[in-house]
Formats: structure tokens, C-alpha cells, sequence
């Protein structure tokens, strides 16, 4: 179920994408207490994508209804939005990607996820960013630290708006960042 749901959720990426978040799920009570999953303690941040995660190693069968049953609200001050916890947001992405990968050793899967997720990382960079060049630089300073694990994403059958962040993030170009996070601004506010 796992690796079927990682191509299909990819982290939110893809015309059919699902949420990959655990809220609003009937889980059988008794494949957390057979498996012991459990949301795992000192993880703040993605604690619900870990669990996830853990769930889906566990389980035969899935079902799962696309609908859209609730609304997100944006916290600027929240985890996902704030850039405050942007180093802690990296590294538990980079954490988790590195846990999933031990749940199945066929390459081109791991080729797959990593890609998706430096994907994330470009996003997160991107939506993080403020309209302040400082603070864009310290966050591909951050970035910068896992340079050499993501070397081998491949781009290939990527979207043109994707492969635009991850090269203004693996190029280290401040300017192309900012001016990503502008047109996602100015997006936003277009579509109300």
C-alpha cells in the first residue's frame, strides 16, 4: 500500500494527488495496537506524514475518497508556513525520505521519491521565502547542506513550475527565488 500510495500521493504533487495527511482517517483499532503504531514522540514537525507512513507499512488494504471535506486555513505564524522553523522543516523532510526508502530497494522508486521529494524542499524554500534577499540567502544556505544527497533527482518527467524551483534552489539563485515567491503571491491573490 505504501509504495502505491507514494507515486499516487507524491508528497502532493500530480494532477491526482491526494493529501498525505493522517487527519480524517477510520483506522482499525486493531492494526495500531498488532503493529504498535503510534505517533512517534520528539517529532514536531510532520509527526502526522511519519505516522502515515508507519500506517501504510501495516496495512493490506486501503480505500481512499478524494473528496474535499474540510478546509485549510494558512497560519502565517504556523509550522508549514512560518519560515522560523525552515531548518527543522528540511531536515525532517530529508529524515523521512530516508525512512521511507527502507520500506522497498527497487532504484527507480528511490530515484522517484527523491526526486519528489527535493521537489518539496524547492516548494518549501519557495513558500518560505520573504520579499527580503538576506533572508532568502540564509535559506539556500540551508539548502546547500544536502546538495550531494539530492545530486542524483532526476528532472525529467517533472513540470515546468517545479523544475523552475528546484533550479532556482540547486543554483543558488536568490533572485530567481524571490521572484518565484512573488508570482506565487501575486497568484494567490488573483485567485482570492
Amino acid at each position: 500500500a505504501l509504495k502505491k500510495l507514494a507515486y499516487r500521493s507524491a508528497l502532493h504533487y500530480g494532477h491526482n494527488a491526494i493529501d498525505s495527511c493522517c487527519w480524517l482517517l477510520l483506522i482499525d483499532k486493531a492494526v495500531l495496537d498488532t503493529h504498535r503504531v503510534r505517533f512517534t514522540e520528539g517529532i514536531i514537525i510532520m509527526q502526522d506524514t511519519w505516522f502515515y507512513v508507519d500506517l501504510l507499512r501495516n496495512v493490506n488494504s486501503l480505500y481512499s475518497d478524494d473528496t474535499i471535506t474540510y478546509n485549510y486555513m494558512i497560519n502565517a505564524n504556523g509550522t508549514v508556513s512560518s519560515g522560523s522553523k525552515f531548518a527543522e522543516k528540511v531536515d525532517s523532510i530529508v529524515k523521512l525520505y530516508k525512512y521511507v526508502t527502507t520500506v522497498w530497494d527497487d532504484a527507480a522508486s528511490k530515484r522517484q521519491l527523491k526526486t519528489q521529494y527535493y521537489i518539496l524542499i524547492a516548494i518549501r524554500t519557495i513558500n518560505s521565502s520573504t520579499m527580503s534577499l538576506k533572508k532568502v540567502r540564509e535559506l539556500l544556505k540551508i539548502i546547500s547542506h544536502y546538495d550531494r544527497f539530492f545530486e542524483s533527482a532526476d528532472m525529467g518527467d517533472v513540470s515546468f513550475r517545479h523544475k523552475t524551483y528546484v533550479y532556482a534552489v540547486r543554483h543558488n539563485s536568490p533572485m530567481l527565488v524571490l521572484a518565484l515567491a512573488l508570482i506565487r503571491r501575486l497568484a494567490i491573490l488573483v485567485k482570492g
